[in-house]
């Protein structure tokens, strides 16, 4: 597992996210690189200005490879911005207009960016009832066939996110060994990729189908009474309150 620290790059793709929610702009490409309204694979829509530290989407790049804009992977990038086909960057050698790298950061710092803004994120179901965790930092980050990011949450806890975006399955983190330790959730956003970036951010934090891959911390079985442990699904407002909050959970 190949990890990653939260980068100095991520509050730029929160500038470009705030910027196109609160102004209501249309862009022919997503942050993820996926064309909105539309299907087909990723393409590169981000490039670093080594000039500035900073990087640019490609709407905001002028067209062609004057500005020197860099790939993920370190190879120099063209804006291609014609009539016909949505804008996006390619690699200066004419190949690599869909690079692996590329997309992949794209999809980290996205999600990153989101997760920090909005700060509080539904989980799924304790015991029958819906619960938010409360984000204060990431403490890693990395790609493994799905975006993966591990949160400080409130009262110490760390929760691990997996989220889908590929068609590719979630078979690898199912009965993984590596994923004790942390309480780790699986979010879907295959079916929102080609949304506008708002649309994921909504089905991110509430919206999208979540579940438990694991729960580092099985229920105490004395916190429940004898009736309450042959029927969980009954159990009052104040017994399910105390419960979340041992849990470590709002």
């Amino acid at each position: 597992m190949q990890t990653r620290t939260y980068q100095s790059a991520i509050p730029h793709a929160a500038c470009h996210f705030l910027s196109i929610w609160l102004n209501g702009l249309m862009q022919h490409r997503n942050s993820l690189g996926y064309v909105i309204g539309s299907h087909g694979r990723a393409m590169i829509v981000w490039g670093h200005d080594a000039r500035e530290g900073r990087k640019i989407f490609i709407d905001e790049a002028d067209r062609g490879g004057g500005q020197g804009l860099l790939c993920e992977c370190g190879s120099p990038l063209v804006a291609k911005k014609g009539d016909i086909k949505e804008a996006h960057f390619a690699h200066a050698s004419g190949h690599g207009v869909s690079c692996e790298a590329a997309t992949n950061a794209a999809a980290l710092n996205f999600i990153a960016a989101i997760l920090l803004e909005r700060r509080s994120l539904r989980i799924p179901p304790v015991l029958g009832r819906v619960g938010h965790a409360e984000i204060f930092s990431i403490a890693e980050q990395s790609f493994e066939e799905h975006p993966v990011h591990v949160i400080n949450a409130q009262k110490g806890q760390s929760l691990r996110i997996v989220t889908r975006i590929k068609r590719k399955t979630m078979d690898q983190f199912a009965d993984a060994d590596r994923l004790k330790g942390i309480s780790t959730i699986h979010i879907d956003l295959f079916e929102y990729r080609n949304e506008e970036d708002a649309e994921i951010a909504d089905a991110l934090m509430r919206g999208a189908r979540r579940e438990w891959l694991y729960y580092a911390k099985p229920l105490n079985r004395s916190l429940l009474n004898p009736r309450q442990a042959r029927a969980p699904n009954i159990i009052d407002r104040e017994e399910i309150a105390r419960i979340t909050k041992a849990l470590g959970f709002d």
